[in-house]
């Protein structure tokens, strides 16, 4: 039931529109959205993700690299032009510029990736924000991401990753099973009309 609808014909299902969706979200409070290579490097630690003798866990990041990669995430409904992936990182520690965080992405469920691009190498104090233009040709319902540490091996090292997103603007139309109930032949005389509805994907409402 969406508020009080006294005039049934003065609402709409605003569906004529993109809709700008969260396709994926996390805050770390845990990596259950995430899958560890068999270094098992990376860690949920007070709500962001942390790899290196830095964190709590204090698990040195390969030379070679220590990834987490997500499950398939579908992105076959995004329009063209329109897949972001968005996080913000920072590190711990005297890094040097062979510490590294790198990220991939996958379109066939992470049987290949592409070549790793960089996030940041070397030592900075704060937390920054970092993101990836998702080509067009990534915008399929097999995609995965995945984050690589590189090189925290010394004692405080750490990269941090607090947030992780991945939006775009969706061109499937709101699916919407609806009924009406309580009608009468005068709603504009205080009368009621019982509307409810279920909805999936992103819609607005307006009355």
């Amino acid at each position: 039931e969406i508020g009080a609808f006294k005039e049934a014909r003065n609402w709409q299902i605003a569906n004529d529109q993109l809709y700008k969706n969260v396709i994926f979200f996390d805050e770390f409070n845990d990596l259950t959205k995430w899958t560890n290579d068999a270094n098992n490097d990376w860690a949920a630690e007070s709500g962001a993700a942390c790899a290196g003798r830095g964190c709590a866990a204090n698990r040195a990041c390969a030379a070679a690299g220590s990834e987490m990669q997500t499950s398939d995430i579908d992105l076959s409904d995004c329009a063209a032009g329109s897949g972001i992936a968005n996080w913000t990182m920072t590190d711990t520690g005297t890094t040097e510029a062979i510490d590294c965080l790198n990220f991939s992405t996958s379109i066939n469920s992470g049987s290949t990736w592409k070549k790793n691009n960089n996030s940041f190498c070397d030592d900075f104090t704060a937390t920054i924000a970092d993101g990836y233009e998702i080509p067009d040709s990534e915008l399929v319902s097999t995609f995965r991401f995945k984050f690589v540490c590189v090189n925290f091996l010394d004692a405080g090292e750490a990269t941090v990753v607090p947030m992780f997103n991945i939006t775009c603007d969706d061109t499937k139309p709101p699916k919407i099973n609806a009924s009406l109930s309580n009608l009468s032949t005068d709603v504009m005389q205080g009368n009621y009309v019982n509307f409810t509805a279920n909805f999936s994907d992103a819609v607005g409402v307006s009355w």
